[in-house]
């Protein structure tokens, strides 16, 4: 409110008396400590300045060079977040959200620009300086400052075309009951699935209408950019920034049955890598179509226990409730959802349990998988089987529920050559009734 204009007003105030890059950075900055985030006043005016957004800092140098552009961020970018920064029209706080939520393009704007200025609540999601561990403004990751460029993108975008009108909605989407069915099986196979084996991430296609991340990542768990993660979540996040400013309304825990789906999301950035060799690539071009992210909290069910019926269950209802939010064509792609970071997850299962999602909910699903030597030839075999056998979601879920719950298991090759054998043998069995 009253309080924001004030300060957007002293940091307009402050540029104005500088006539170099490295006199603007240091009037930004301090800005930004102690007008915006509340860090006490040097007790000398005339103390030395001491950069402590260093990683800031580098990445608006990274930024420029790319640009071949000196003062880009000085003279174009940064009065495009003051200016949303300091719209009257957006709230302060965040209300609740309901089941459905929609949300003004202009909102989201004026909260990501704020954010970028620290001007927002501390130890909030979105806190860059002080909320969580190892905040992106300071952290010493060799890809922190990759993922600010990506931030930097979107305000290039936002300076370069200031329309930011449209909605973007927000629900909590839920499964249809299992007693009510949303689409007849009969006939259906698993099979309408496009496996990719390569060094691109799922993030990084530019077609997608639709993508699948994991709600258990930083940010759409509620916490605020680190600088050293690197999950694919995570950086889809950076890919389209307005879903990081939706963030604060994202923290309320989701029910087994239920997944966030943010529609009308704007791509403004491409990433390159995967993990800690994650790199920005470019800013989007404008013209690829609206994206929704569509977050389901993979279980943390490490070991055998991954195998078991109650998880299997679990795991189809969350997919249920995402992919039946995404039919009606598109685009829709997922990396193996869920198999990274959580002890030992099996990728074979998580792309058996996603051709079985696809399926029940009738939408044609484009997997990425990472490219491995060790591992290319077993996810080909098993999707192989699929397509050849025209296997059929009971079929699918029964070779799922007989998988042996052995340490073995948790083998790429083990679990693939169960999956295959399993296909090649069901196709004797007799359709239960």
């Amino acid at each position: 409110g009253a309080a924001r204009a004030t300060r957007v007003a002293a940091l307009r105030a402050a540029l104005g008396e500088c006539d170099t890059w490295d006199s603007k950075y240091q009037a930004f900055e301090k800005a930004l400590r102690h007008y915006f985030h509340g860090e006490p006043w040097p007790p000398e005016d005339g103390a030395r300045f001491f950069p402590k957004l260093r990683t800031l800092r580098d990445a608006i140098r990274a930024y420029e060079e790319q640009l071949t552009s000196r003062d880009a961020f000085f003279e174009r970018m940064l009065p495009a977040i003051l200016r949303a920064a300091d719209d009257p029209r957006a709230p302060s706080e965040f209300d609740a959200p309901g089941a459905h939520t929609t949300l003004p393009r202009s909102h989201v704007t004026s909260w990501l620009s704020n954010a970028f200025l620290l001007n927002a609540p501390r130890g909030s999601a979105l806190d860059w300086l002080g909320g969580g561990s190892d905040p992106i403004y300071v952290s010493g990751a060799r890809i922190a400052p990759q993922k600010l460029m990506m931030l930097l993108a979107y305000f290039d975008a936002l300076a370069e075309n200031a329309d930011v009108g449209g909605d973007i909605q927000i629900e909590r989407a839920r499964c249809a009951p299992a007693a009510q069915p949303p689409v007849s099986l009969a006939g259906r196979s698993t099979c309408a699935i496009d496996l990719r084996a390569g060094s691109a991430e799922a993030h990084e296609a530019a077609d997608a209408t639709a993508l699948v991340v994991n709600a258990s990542a930083t940010g759409l768990g509620g916490g605020a950019l680190r600088g050293s993660t690197a999950d694919d979540e995570e950086v889809a996040l950076l890919c389209f920034c307005e879903a990081i400013a939706c963030t604060p309304l994202l923290a309320a825990p989701l029910a087994d049955d239920e997944a966030y789906v943010l529609r009308g999301l704007r791509r403004t950035a491409f990433a390159a890598g995967s993990a800690h060799q994650l790199r920005f690539d470019r800013r989007a071009a404008g013209t690829e179509p609206p994206c929704t992210l569509v977050a389901i909290d993979a279980a943390r069910v490490p070991g055998c226990a991954q195998f078991a019926a109650p998880n299997i269950d679990r795991e189809l209802r969350k997919l249920s409730a995402a992919l039946e939010a995404l039919r009606g064509g598109g685009v829709v792609v997922s990396g193996l959802w869920g198999s990274g970071g959580y002890g030992g997850a099996q990728p074979v299962l998580r792309l058996l349990l996603l051709a079985l999602g696809a399926a029940r909910a009738g939408v044609a699903l484009r997997v990425v998988v990472p490219s491995a030597p060790a591992t290319d030839r077993w996810f080909a075999g098993v999707l192989a089987e699929l397509r050849a056998r025209n296997q059929e979601p009971h079929a699918l879920r029964q070779l799922l529920d007989e998988a042996p719950q052995t340490p073995k298991m948790l083998e790429v090759p083990a679990f693939a050559s169960y999956a295959i054998r399993a296909m090649r043998g069901g196709a004797k069995r007799e359709r239960p009734p």
